[in-house]
């Protein structure tokens, strides 16, 4: 996945940091203090968000989320200053900003950080623990469970800074646990329950705002060791391409092409096909810097509710969107000769646009597949299934379900196809 990169404090939190994921009987269920389990496929999507959102926060491998039975077994298993334990359920969601928070959070830990609730016990979702404090008090139980976490005696806990709280949020099943896991299969559908939407909520505004401005990936940071080594001849027939950057260029160049190889753009976002069908239709291939630059208020005019280009940084000025472009083609075109002769064959080729979110409406992609699949066929999908979007708005089952239909889809339409991009992965440590 290309969101990879650490930022803020990251890099300092992880040296510092253990993490711990727990399952406590009883927390979030109906019946607080009644111990009891979740449906496993509930409390799967439950590991699986507390996991995810982890990984992208802390910019940490999923290998470093410890599974743990309890908070004392959390603590006994690490070696670091501390050791940050959540319940399944809980989720971070935060990048540089969050990452300075935690940083104050470890300096000021005396023994215990966490959520205070009303009646002054400490909410067992997600706690910090000092572990070098742990120790000097020698290593106390701390029991955790539906009415809070025991502190040893004569210890107090601190609370989470202003800054962590807007961060975090706790998936709490205490209501129809059977509505929660329907619920948290799709979160972009709002739920009649108070309680349960406000989650949903949380999920559907991370990281994209429910209805905020479609994005355009201008470059793709992607490296092509996707790509296998092979090619068709005399090339593929169909090609399946994401409106972002230039790696259907380069998987193109790579696989090989024909002159009647059609090419179909598919993409969530119409502003980003608005701007490949120009790219295609009226640009030489010469100073993509100066073409992107007068694109853009047109493409802001057809979509006066906005646009959100990407990557920022790489675009604020024409000589930075020219080496951007230069990087991205380089690694397969080697020369300025063999680029031209390249988007002079890709502009002559049949093109077709689609807008469609094939995570979300398996109809319509497979539809997009069985009208325009033929011969070899390549489907390129980059990290789709297993963005912060996807993982956070459905279940590991719905988009895989979403995945056989378009794998499904390309082997009953063409004679033989090719899906470059990852499936979707249970974001789960195996125990």
């Amino acid at each position: 996945m290309v969101f990879y990169d650490d930022a803020g404090a990251q890099k300092t939190i992880r040296a510092r940091t253990d993490y711990a994921l727990v399952n406590l009987p009883g927390v979030n269920l109906p019946g607080a203090n009644q111990p009891g389990r979740r449906p496993l496929e509930l409390d799967m999507r439950l590991a699986e968000l507390t996991s995810f959102f982890s990984v992208f926060s802390f910019h940490m491998p999923l290998v470093a989320l410890a599974n743990a039975v309890s908070v004392d077994a959390a603590l006994a298993a690490g070696n670091k200053d501390f050791c940050l334990i959540q319940n399944a359920g809980h989720v971070f969601y935060g990048y540089d900003q969050l990452s300075f928070a935690l940083q104050e959070a470890l300096d000021g830990c005396r023994l215990v950080t966490g959520t205070l609730r009303a009646d002054g016990t400490l909410d067992p979702n997600c706690i910090l623990v000092n572990r070098r404090a742990w120790e000097a008090l020698g290593r106390p139980s701390f029991a955790a469970g539906a009415s809070g976490v025991t502190l040893p005696a004569g210890q107090a806990a601190q609370p989470w800074s202003e800054g962590i709280t807007k961060a975090c949020m706790t998936v709490r099943t205490e209501g129809d646990i059977f509505a929660w896991l329907a619920a948290l299969d799709d979160v972009t559908t709002a739920s009649p329950d108070p309680a349960m939407n406000a989650t949903l909520a949380f999920l559907r505004n991370a990281p994209d705002k429910e209805g905020a401005p479609k994005k355009i990936f201008v470059f793709n940071s992607e490296n092509d060791a996707d790509l296998p080594q092979l090619r068709y001849r005399p090339g593929i027939d169909c090609a399946f391409m994401l409106a972002s950057g230039f790696k259907t260029n380069r998987i193109l160049e790579t696989l090989g092409f024909h002159s009647a190889t059609k090419v179909v753009h598919y993409d969530y976002s119409a502003p980003a096909l608005m701007l490949r069908q120009a790219m295609v239709e009226t640009w030489d291939g010469r100073d993509f810097a100066a073409f992107f630059m007068a694109m853009r208020p047109r493409v802001d005019a057809a979509f006066p509710a906005g646009v959100g280009y990407l990557p920022g940084p790489l675009l604020k000025d024409t000589a930075a969107v020219e080496r951007e472009f230069q990087r991205e083609v380089s690694s397969v075109f080697t020369s300025e000769a063999q680029w031209l002769a390249h988007w002079a064959r890709y502009q002559a080729l049949s093109h077709v646009y689609v807008e469609a979110d094939v995570i979300r409406d398996r109809t319509a992609a497979k539809a997009m597949i069985a009208a325009h699949a033929q011969g070899n066929t390549v489907l390129w999908m980059s990290d789709m299934f297993n963005s912060p979007n996807a993982v956070g708005k459905f279940s590991w089952s719905r988009r895989r379900q979403s995945f056989e239909v378009i794998a499904d889809a390309l082997k009953a339409h063409s004679a033989s196809d090719l899906i470059l991009g990852g499936p979707p992965a249970l974001w789960v440590r195996p125990r």
